[in-house]
């Protein structure tokens, strides 16, 4: 997990408050995002379609429930389930469909002349792993180098970024703890408590960050000078000697 910690008191937040986490599978899936991004695949200059076989192509193809082809000529398109691997007839004017997708530049229908495929139904439940294992084999691309949030210069400067999280020890050796997305999203939540009115509860929000880490006492475990982490643009995520969670993190709703 990667957090971004406030180094000062500002627009509701607390000095050392975690204004934004990243779990490493938000990480790793924006991460592929921008590789795979439709800008780095022009269209070929001679059938207006996407090179299929690309990273591109790839990576729709882990991230959807369908493949629709269209071959040239025909008067029916086909749609694979992927999951299932069941394949059926889809009654579609294929020419006029792919007519109209065409005219859109940011298209994904890919093809080589007789051929037309595209993808539907994008998948919510898509692990980083699994789009990373397809990028893998289509690219030079290492999921290890691409595990850390893209922040600019601006944020590091006004935010500290740390890792957090540590290490287990496991059959297989020392591992990163790797945290779900909903307990990294719980990171970045308020501070509420529950009122009663007329026998209604009301959830009032006591801070706007529920988590704090007080870095200015954790010099020696985070490796850093708290006073050049408020000044300077400061950059201290790590994958080696990751401090452990529980020992950083101050829990306001514990008294």
């Amino acid at each position: 997990m990667e957090a971004l910690i406030a180094t000062k008191a500002f627009n509701g937040y607390a000095d050392g408050d975690v204004v934004e986490a990243f779990s490493l599978n938000r990480i790793r899936l924006t991460n592929a995002q921008r590789l795979t991004s439709v800008q780095r695949y022009p269209l070929d200059a001679v059938t207006g379609l996407r090179v299929p076989g690309t990273a591109l192509d790839t990576v729709q193809a882990v991230t959807h429930l369908y493949k629709f082809e269209a071959p040239t000529g025909e008067s029916y398109v086909t749609r694979e389930n992927l999951v299932t691997g069941d394949v059926e007839l889809v009654e579609l004017n294929a020419e006029v469909y792919l007519g109209r997708r065409l005219r859109n530049p940011g298209h994904l229908v890919f093809g080589s002349g007789a051929n037309r495929h595209w993808y539907g139904k994008r998948l919510t439940d898509v692990s980083g792993d699994t789009v990373w294992d397809a990028l893998e084999t289509v690219t030079d691309y290492n999921r290890a180098d691409f595990s850390q949030w893209p922040l600019t210069p601006m944020e590091k400067t006004t935010f500290l970024p740390i890792s957090l999280t540590g290490k287990k020890t496991t059959a297989a050796g020392v591992v990163d703890v790797i945290l779900s997305d909903p307990t990294v999203d719980n990171m970045r939540g308020p501070l509420t408590r529950f009122e009663h009115e007329d026998d209604e509860p009301i959830e009032i929000t006591v801070a706007r960050r529920r988590y704090n880490v007080p870095y200015w006492d954790l010099g020696e475990t985070l490796g850093i000078q708290p006073e050049v982490a408020r000044t300077q643009l400061t950059d201290i995520r790590r994958s080696e000697d990751v401090p452990h969670l529980d020992a950083c993190i101050s829990d306001k709703g514990i008294e």
